[in-house]
């Protein structure tokens, strides 16, 4: 299964960008394929998420893919609205 985890800013180790990092380590733990996308990621998140293997992409990166997913976690309504007019189908979403 393919989960999609969303976060508006990435540029440092706080807040959102903790709890986007716990959301996504419990999905691969659990077997989902877990990509992340934001509007803002700097190399040092990066490379936190590299270090457990979960694929992080910018917005216009990802609004190139056409991908299906299994699960949306959304951070942010701003995050929401751009994901979803992409798009991208999902089955479920929190």
């Amino acid at each position: 299964m393919k989960a999609l985890v969303t976060c508006h800013s990435m540029l440092g180790i706080s807040g959102s960008v903790v709890v986007t990092l716990d959301v996504a380590r419990s999905l691969k733990r659990r077997g989902y394929i877990v990509e992340v996308v934001t509007i803002q990621l700097s190399n040092k998140v990066l490379k936190i998420f590299e270090k457990y293997e979960i694929e992080c992409v910018d917005l216009d990166s990802f609004a190139e893919s056409s991908k299906e997913y299994d699960l949306l976690w959304c951070h942010h309504n701003v995050m929401a609205g751009e994901v979803l007019k992409s798009g991208i189908l999902f089955k479920n979403t929190i």
